[in-house]
């Protein structure tokens, strides 16, 4: 069994958090895993200058798809086809956009302690796979951004039969 020490600096104490039962192998392999999906920036406040940084290195061309931050937490990014808005994905579920982008993470990799995971379920959405997403699982064309099985269609179709009529009349 394994103790957790901590210090404070202030007062220079020692607390000893209680014993936890050790995870077992089997237990971490039963765990599937559990991404947000939505605009990055709601969940990355410390990182966002970071993730800036890569996806627009040196002022060169939008760098996408698969990133990692320095302390190598992986992420999938990429930019929208209209920028920021509100785009629905084929299930019906909408991604609200203030960044122009938007991404995958693992919520276990989020470190904003600010959001809950109940919180950040209201700024995207969270998607558990079978697998970790790959590269080949991300993907954007079209103005598509694919997330394995999710596709959050960014250039949506937004004229309806009576504005395709008003367009014919002028």
């Amino acid at each position: 069994m394994s103790f957790k020490v901590l210090r404070t600096k202030e007062t220079g104490t020692t607390k000893i958090a209680e014993p936890q039962p050790p995870t077992s192998t089997l237990n971490l392999k039963q765990m599937k895993p559990t991404y947000y999906i939505g605009d990055l920036c709601y969940v990355m406040h410390d990182e966002w200058d970071e993730v800036c940084e890569l996806l627009f290195p040196h002022g060169s061309g939008e760098r996408t798809g698969r990133l990692h931050l320095k302390d190598e937490r992986e992420f999938f990014i990429f930019g929208t086809e209209h920028g920021d808005g509100e785009y629905k994905d084929q299930f019906g579920d909408t991604y609200g956009v203030d960044s122009g982008t938007i991404g995958a993470i693992r919520v276990q990799d989020i470190r904003d302690t600010t959001y809950s995971e109940e919180a950040i379920k209201d700024l995207g959405c969270i998607h558990t796979f079978e697998t970790p997403l790959t590269p080949s699982d991300c993907s954007y064309d079209n103005g598509k951004i694919t997330f394995r099985n999710v596709v959050i269609d960014t250039d949506p179709q937004y004229f309806d039969e009576e504005d395709e009529e008003d367009d014919e009349k002028d």
